[in-house]
């Protein structure tokens, strides 16, 4: 869930308290450093402990300030030319902000390989955050596995579904559209991160 603005700034002042001392401020002592009233504060760390980024233990006034983002693996490069072989190992990791994705255990990281999404805003090297499932709709940027060889392949393409197959259309007039039957949706580009590295 979003975050307020006012939410933001007690959160920050919050977690960077924290972590110089090992100790949540009172509410008198966020206030008068935030410039609100101490029931003010109150109110916004009750909205934070509703929306999960705050946490209190054992009913007490002690805070524990819960993580703002989810760590997702990045399990392996996809194509976004021709299909490549699916090797299913963690490379990398990549921060995403809570309010981005809602279950994160549904959820994982893919590194874009080649340009053919490149119109869809799909560049070489950018991570791909993409959520399980086994089914897209129309027009959708799906994750799909070919398996009409020895070994599956990847690739990344908007999906339409035919009478007997799917059609798997690229984001470049470079690259053209192909037909694939023996193959499985792995899940729905939901985020696209850009990597500068």
């Amino acid at each position: 869930m979003s975050l307020t603005h006012r939410q933001q700034r007690v959160l920050d002042f919050y977690q960077n308290f924290i972590t110089t001392n090992w100790y949540p401020p009172t509410y008198q002592e966020a206030g008068k450093r935030l410039k609100m009233s101490a029931p003010g504060v109150f109110l916004h760390v009750k909205k934070l402990k509703e929306k999960e980024y705050m946490d209190f233990w054992d009913n007490t006034k002690y805070l524990n300030v819960a993580p703002t983002t989810f760590k997702i693996p990045i399990i392996w490069s996809i194509a976004c030319g021709d299909p490549i072989e699916v090797i299913e190992d963690v490379i990398d990791y990549v921060d995403v902000g809570k309010d981005m994705i809602k279950d994160p255990w549904e959820t994982y990281g893919l590194m874009a390989k080649w340009n053919s999404m490149k119109n869809a805003g799909i560049n070489d090297g950018d991570y791909l955050i993409i959520k399980k499932q086994d089914e897209v709709w129309d027009g959708e940027i799906g994750v799909v596995i070919d398996q009409s060889d020895d070994f599956e392949k990847a690739t990344l393409k908007r999906v339409y579904h035919t009478t007997k197959s799917l059609m798997l259309k690229p984001e470049n007039e470079e690259f053209p559209v192909t037909f694939k039957k023996q193959c499985e949706i792995r899940g729905k580009l939901v985020w696209v991160i850009r990597n500068f590295k």
